[in-house]
């Protein structure tokens, strides 16, 4: 069968195809190198990941330089975005305090780089819970995730300590994944609590917002804020519960009873104090500590740390736990392919009494699954090892299901020699190849395109005359599931991996391959 050059447009027959011409991704260069993370100064790695969030499509960020991390990470990774170095192996530093990638969402590649001495270190704390240091180099919450040719160097996850004194005043509020605890709203993933709301300190773009004051409930907090503080004289007095990553907030009644504010996942409980009734700390959530209680006339009881943070002592709140030095994935599926791991660690927070110390577990890799405990019902981690990958340092079960092994759309050894296009740089028309359900390879106006299906499944390749490639893959109802744009030069082969149509780069040829 031959299929004759048609007068369509590119834009028409795309959106025959059901693929939006909008959906193709930006390119953004990485060259400054210092990188405080709000992404408010151009050009750096928080900057670029800020801006390729926000526009449609697969993008892709090109470190032009090692980049220096002087600040938390408050731009996640939230939309599908491949980083990748220039040619030269490229280091993202931490500079020992703060973690360089936190992956929210999306379909993402993650390759040839060293990512070094990033740090994640839980919130600490005086009566309130310590929050966990989580993921030391990177933190996955959810998303596809691929690790390609990465190298995770000095690494570290610290939980954080109690009977801690931050400031002048005492820390109330539960602490959080990264802020310390000030006062009695719950620390936040971003920020320290230093207010009677709860912290947040994010720039908004995840949903994220502080719990407030209340009387008698104190508000809760949404994605990555501190639960706001709960007061009463005579009502019961209940501490807003933090939102991810983020404390709860303290709880006061005089005559009746007060109940901190749960912590959100890794961060700690809110303290609380009854004058005359029962009081009774906040819980910790996963890793974190809970938080401590006390009273005068009545009755305390002391807050219950979630998985590897410690339990409250009398006043106060219990350390939290350090887990995962250089990964820690929360939810998704990780892909590590041809990952090295060197001098990575974990420390765990320290607390006030003999026994109240959180854990340290997994210097490389924890996987979080939600059989672990009942304050992990977040997780739902898989993380596979491919390639050389290889590490003794890990909690939880790998898997195997590898981009290294992928089956054919067509496996009859007899068609094979039908599927091998030639492109070589040249635009031409070409006879497309009569092979049902596998591929149809046509011109339009110049514009080389070429058309594989499997399953639910439709890859299209599109070439320009000046050699430039986009490949995108849509489902039956033609959502757009991920694109890409190739420079000129670089050949690829679309394959099925997992019941599904991907796109992967070929460095062995210089052809276009229909596998």
């Amino acid at each position: 069968m031959k299929l004759k050059k048609s007068k369509l447009s590119i834009v028409a027959f795309m959106a025959i195809m059901g693929v939006s011409t909008s959906s193709y991704g930006a390119n953004f260069t990485v060259s400054t190198s210092d990188d405080d993370g709000t992404g408010a100064i151009a050009n750096t790695l928080s900057w670029a990941i800020l801006q390729a969030n926000q526009a449609a499509g697969l993008d892709t960020i090109t470190l032009g330089t090692d980049v220096n991390i002087t600040g938390v990470m408050k731009t996640l990774i939230d939309s599908d975005i491949t980083i990748q170095s220039d040619g030269i192996s490229r280091t993202i530093s931490g500079d020992d305090k703060y973690r360089p990638l936190f992956i929210k969402s999306g379909q993402v590649i993650i390759k040839d780089m060293t990512i070094s001495h990033g740090k994640a270190k839980g919130g600490d704390n005086m009566d309130g819970g310590a929050g966990a240091g989580l993921g030391g180099g990177v933190f996955v919450y959810d998303g596809n995730v691929t690790i390609d040719n990465v190298t995770f160097d000095s690494d570290n996850a610290t939980g954080g300590s109690t009977n801690v004194k931050i400031s002048s005043s005492y820390g109330d509020g539960g602490a959080g994944m990264y802020g310390d605890s000030n006062y009695v709203g719950g620390a936040g993933l971003f920020a320290s609590s230093s207010s009677y709301d709860g912290a947040y300190g994010g720039s908004g773009n995840y949903g994220g917002s502080a719990g407030s004051q209340g009387e008698p409930i104190g508000g809760a907090g949404g994605f990555a804020g501190g639960g706001g503080p709960g007061y009463s004289y005579s009502a019961t007095a209940i501490g807003g519960a933090g939102g991810f990553g983020a404390g709860g907030g303290f709880a006061y009644s005089y005559e009746n009873t007060a109940t901190g504010g749960a912590g959100g996942f890794g961060a700690g409980g809110g303290f609380a104090y009854s004058y005359e009734n029962t009081a009774t700390g906040g819980a910790g959530g996963f890793g974190a500590g809970g938080g401590g209680a006390g009273t005068e006339d009545g009755t305390a009881i002391a807050g219950i740390g979630g998985y590897g943070g410690a339990d409250a002592t009398g006043y106060y709140g219990g350390a939290g736990a350090g887990f995962g030095g250089a990964l820690f994935a929360m939810a998704g599926t990780t892909t590590l392919n041809n990952v090295t791991f060197l001098n990575n660690s974990v420390t765990a927070g320290v607390g006030n009494a003999p026994g109240s110390d959180g854990m340290a577990k997994a210097a490389d890799v924890f996987i979080c699954t939600d059989t672990i405990h009942p304050t992990a019902a977040l997780c739902s981690a898989k993380v596979n090892f491919c390639g050389t990958t290889n590490s003794t340092e890990i909690i939880g079960t790998t898997g195997s299901v590898c981009p290294t092994d992928p089956t054919p759309i067509d496996p009859t050894p007899t068609d094979t020699a039908k599927y091998d296009v030639s492109i070589d740089g040249v635009v031409s028309s070409v006879t497309a190849e009569d092979i049902p359900g596998a591929k149809a390879s046509i011109d339009i106006n110049g514009n080389h395109i070429i058309i594989a299906t499997y399953n639910t499944y439709t890859a299209v390749v599109t070439t320009t005359p000046t050699g430039e490639t986009t490949a995108v893959i849509t489902n039956a109802d033609g959502t757009v599931i991920s694109t890409q744009v190739y420079p000129i030069g670089v050949s690829i082969s679309i394959i099925v991996l997992n019941g599904q149509l991907v796109v992967r780069v070929n460095i062995q040829t210089n052809n276009f391959v229909i596998n």
